[in-house]
């Protein structure tokens, strides 16, 4: 009776090793990590960005669009030029920061975003701005890439105080480039 106790015990810790228990297998490599794939895209964007201001490249800064906003703003490509033109003076330092992301997720389909934001210091002035990005948008591959990106000067520099960027949500996001004119 004791052999029969001690086979069915060695069966069960064999099976347990094997079974995945103790060693459990990596993530596939076509699976990416949830939750640092928005991160990386917002800051390959980024720094995307951040070339086109520093080369004055406004067509780098338009593929960076996604399809589907390239086709629904007309005046994307004027948007594109205005903004690279907009940092003025030598590119000093900037810092990206991932803000937030979010997932919508029913039936199957899923729209994942991600929102980042830079502060640029150059030999003339102080900026920011903030953009979004779909990293994920399963029923529609336009759409893709950057959506929307809003820049503003800081406005301390002329005696007016510190500015927010205006409060948006899914509802009220405008796709391309918006310039926060001064008050």
């Amino acid at each position: 009776m004791k052999k029969v106790i001690y086979i069915v015990l060695g069966f069960i810790v064999i099976l347990a090793v094997f079974s995945g228990c103790i060693s459990l297998p990596k993530t596939p490599k076509h699976l990416p990590n949830q939750f640092w794939d928005e991160e990386d895209y917002s800051q390959k964007i980024g720094e995307a960005i951040m070339d086109a201001i520093k080369e004055k490249d406004a067509q780098a800064l338009m593929k960076l669009f996604s399809p589907a906003v390239g086709e629904s703003v007309p005046t994307l490509s004027d948007q594109a030029e205005e903004f690279v033109d907009f940092f003025k003076g030598e590119i000093v330092s900037y810092d990206l920061e991932h803000l937030s992301a979010t997932i919508h997720a029913d039936q199957g389909i899923v729209h994942a975003c991600s929102f980042a934001r830079c502060y640029v210091i150059t030999t003339e002035s102080k900026y920011s701005f903030e953009f979004q990005t779909y990293y994920r948008y399963t029923d529609n591959s336009d759409m893709k890439g950057l959506y929307m990106l809003i820049t503003m000067e800081d406005l301390e520099l002329h005696g007016k105080g510190n500015r927010e960027f205006p409060k948006y949500d899914d509802d009220n996001i405008i796709p391309g480039i918006i310039f926060v004119p001064y008050e």
